[in-house]
This record gives structure tokens, sequence and C-alpha cells, in this order.
């Protein structure tokens, strides 16, 4: 029974992962406020910065 529960676990733990990628920035990146207001530039990444970038579900991208 403890041995279950211990795969139970393992599988629960490894499943929560989270995947970080490291880049350099190739050219300029502008960091806009939202998708509503796009035309409202917060900041400005300058290029050869490097970033970590937080990938959640496939498809929407975080900048960390």
């Amino acid at each position: 029974m403890k041995r279950i529960l211990y795969l139970l676990l393992l599988m629960l733990l490894s499943s929560c992962t989270t995947n970080y990628y490291a880049m350099y920035m190739v050219e300029d990146a502008h960091i806009m406020a939202s998708s509503s207001d796009g035309s409202v530039v917060r900041t400005v990444v300058p290029q050869g910065t490097q970033i970590y970038i937080l990938l959640t579900n496939g498809v929407n991208v975080t900048l960390i």
C-alpha cells in the first residue's frame, strides 16, 4: 500500500513542472500593456539582452 502511495505522489509531483527557457534577444522587443490596450508600450527589451521565458500551456509565453 505504501508503494502505491509513493508512486502516486511521484507521478503527481512529476506532472507539476514548469518550463523555463533562457534566450537572447536578436532585436528590440516592445512589451505592451495588455492585449486590449496594445498601443501602449510599457518597456523595450534591448537587443542582446538575456531573458527568461515561462511557457505555461504550450501557447502562452510570459517574459520573466
